[in-house]
């Protein structure tokens, strides 16, 4: 169960017990970029990561986006 938007910040504590149940399932998949769009999980995941002292990166999805999007522009202008 996950809580989004206001009622995240009612239920932090309970959230965050989840985040600790999730946290090494996700780093036992070898990932090492972590990427989330809601608000409270972004606090969560990336606060969780902090205190775990992952290597695991997290991002929220418009900051991943934007970091491509000028990646892809230059990919595109070589080709034309």
């Amino acid at each position: 169960m996950t809580f989004d938007g206001l009622e995240n910040f009612e239920m932090l504590a309970l959230d965050y017990r989840q985040v600790g149940g999730v946290l090494p399932k996700v780093e036992a998949t070898g990932v090492d970029l972590l990427i989330a769009d809601c608000p409270g999980c972004v606090l969560q995941l990336r606060d969780g990561l902090d205190k775990r002292r992952s290597q695991i990166r997290f991002k929220h999805i418009a900051d991943a986006v934007a970091e491509e999007r000028p990646r892809a522009g230059k990919a595109e202008n070589q080709r034309g």
